[in-house]
This record gives C-alpha cells, structure tokens and sequence, in this order.
C-alpha cells in the first residue's frame, strides 16, 4: 500500500512539474486603423516590423482601407508590403464596420441602416458611405493576392454582412481581461443576414482570439498567465496579443521599457507564427481552409501540375458569358491576366505554387490552385 501510494505521488508530482505546458502556438497581430494612413504613422509601422523581423517575429498585418488605399497610392511603399511578405509577416484585412465608433465608410449595409446604427457622440467619427465592400477587397487584392487574402479582423455585429466569403480565417477578441489573449482554433458561423432584399451568409469561418497590449501593464498581464502553465496556460494551444500602429511609440534609452518591445522578447521562440500560419495546419480548419474556397463549378484549369500551358475550360451551361483570368503567386504578385482565355502560357512563370482567380461577369469567384513544374 505504501509503494502505491508513493508511485501515486510520483505521478503526481511528475505531472504536475513536467506534464504541463504553455500554449504551442503564439501570434502578434497589428491593427492598421482608418484614420492613421499617413507617413508618420507607416513610418511606426515599418520600425514595429523591423523589431519584429530582427527577432524573428512574425507579425499578421491587419490593413484597413484607408491603408490599403494609401499604400496603393505609392508604388515604393507596395513595393516594401512585398518585402515585408518575403520577411514572413502576413497581409490580412481588418474592418470597422456601421456599429464602430469609428467606421471605416466601406460597408455593404444600405445608407438607412448606417444612419440608424452609427454610434452617436462627439468621440465618434462617422465617416461618409464610400463604397461597397467589394472594393475594399479588390484593393486589398492587388496589395496581398489571393493567396494572403485568408484572414481578417473586424468589429461588426453583423459580420455576415460585409465579411468576404472567400477569407477563410478569422481573428477576434477583446480587452476585458488577458484570458481573452488564450484559446483554442474553433469554427464560427456568421448569418445568414438579411438587410434590406439581400441574405448574406451563412459563412463559416476558422476563427482564433486576441487580447489587446496597449502598455507594460496590459503585457505584463499577459506573460503572466503564460507563465502559469501548470494552473492556466496549459489549457490552451495558443496565445495571441494585437496592438495598433497608434499605440507603438520608439523607446528611448532613458524611458521606461517599451510594451512593444518587452512583448517581442519574451515571445521570441515560443511558437511564433502568422495568424494563417496557425489556422492552416490545424485539423479543425480542414473544412474552411483555401483548398476548400468556394470554387465556382463554371470553369476547370488542367493540367495540373503544368509547364507551359495551364487550359481554362467553362463548364456546360456558362455559356458565352465574359470572364476574368488572374494568376498570383504566394506572394501576391500578379502575373497574367487576361479577358475570357481558352489557356494560359505560363512557360515563363518561375516554379512554384500558383493562383488562378477567376472572375465571371457576374463578380462570381473561383479561386484555384496550381503547380508551375
């Protein structure tokens, strides 16, 4: 009786010291919020970037369109967005929808429903309807490519509304408490919704959480539940923090530590990937992930892979409708695009992984994939 209960002990006290273990996963997320696209504050966000390459951190870069528009508007900023993807950060989108204080004026909700819900208050900057979502997409395409247009974050009450169906993943959360910074991959259904005479949804995406860092105070909280993997941290796969661009000021020598930089030295080499890093190679996003985009039935790309000639082929019943051919590399960069093609000569295409999105007269999408041999 005695040696059983000192193995019993053993058990314990080797599971409790050895057994367990913080999250496997962590990922940084930068929020780049509408009315901060200027050059002082892309100048921040390129020395947050920098920090983070230096210390291998990758950072999930979360452009609203007022950046996405900014960028655009400057072929040597594009041109480092691309350098940034080759240092591994990821381009993803984040949205402020009708309900924020601070909208970000692109929505699919009607005017009437923009006057009814936008917050009130002389804090509030309610931004004058711009578009439709569609051209935040599209912009936002030219800058990540398909291949990147895989996460988002938003804060909406009704995300079915304006969330793209083709972006898969998603990240959410908030500042209540650094709990919120701790999770496991988990799916979530938005919609359907109906505004107006249009249903959006349902989609359902693969969605991961994240605690605001604004401050040492709000890090500190974090690194301290991290710490505590035999009590708390243990439970989950993953941490998760984001911060805006706004928050991030330069450290001096003589200030007191900067959050910015307290966070990426204690999160260096701790399972620091992308947020679509992450949610790829997870089992539980097998069912939303880009191989499971919704790819319209209308047309088939062969072979597969191909060398010098990739065949674009309608299905019956398309018809003689018009459609819009784009090929993209993992980076995003664009390399053909043609009006209504029967093939593509990609001979002098590198080798590699590539993106067909293809676009009928009708905005429906099929994105595809294929390998260049």
């Amino acid at each position: 009786m005695k040696l059983l209960l000192k193995i019993i002990s053993l058990i314990l006290i080797y599971t409790n010291c050895f057994g367990q273990s913080p999250p496997s996963n962590s990922f940084f997320v930068i929020h780049c919020d509408p009315g901060y696209a200027d050059v002082m504050h892309y100048k921040k966000l390129q020395q947050m970037i920098d920090t983070a390459s230096a210390h291998n951190v990758p950072l999930t870069i979360e452009l609203s369109p007022p950046w996405v528009n900014f960028i655009l508007a400057d072929p040597v900023k594009l041109d480092s967005v691309r350098s940034w993807q080759k240092r591994g950060h990821e381009i993803a989108a984040h949205h402020h929808g009708v309900y924020h204080c601070f909208w970000d004026s692109i929505t699919n909700f009607p005017i009437d429903s923009i006057i009814a819900n936008q917050p009130a208050g002389p804090q509030c900057d309610s931004g004058i309807l711009s578009g439709a979502m569609k051209t935040f997409w599209d912009n936002l395409d030219t800058i990540a490519g398909d291949s990147l247009m895989l996460s988002w974050g938003s804060t909406d009450d009704y995300p079915a509304v304006d969330l793209y169906p083709n972006i898969p993943y998603r990240t959410s959360g908030g500042r209540d408490s650094a709990v919120q910074g701790f999770s496991n991959i988990y799916l979530a259904t938005h919609g359907p919704t109906t505004v107006g005479a249009t249903t959006y949804g349902p989609y359902t995406t693969c969605s991961i959480d994240y605690y605001f860092i604004e401050d040492i105070t709000t890090v500190q909280e974090v690194r301290d539940l991290y710490n505590d993997s035999t009590g708390y941290s243990n439970m989950y796969n993953t941490v998760g923090v984001v911060t805006h661009v706004f928050n991030f000021k330069q450290a001096l020598a003589a200030a007191p530590p900067n959050y910015y930089y307290t966070w990426i030295n204690f999160i260096k080499g701790k399972g620091c990937q992308t947020v679509r890093e992450i949610l790829r190679k997870s089992s539980v996003c097998s069912s939303v992930g880009i191989e499971k985009i919704k790819t319209n039935a209308d047309f088939k790309i062969y072979p597969n892979p191909a060398s010098t000639t990739l065949y674009i082929v309608p299905n019956e019943g398309h018809g003689n409708k018009d459609y819009q051919v784009e090929v993209y590399n993992i980076l995003g960069q664009k390399f053909i695009s043609e009006q209504s093609p029967n093939s593509l000569k990609i001979q002098n295409l590198e080798n590699g992984v590539y993106f067909v999105k293809i676009t009928s007269e009708i905005n429906e999408t099929s994105i595809q994939k294929f390998v260049k041999q």
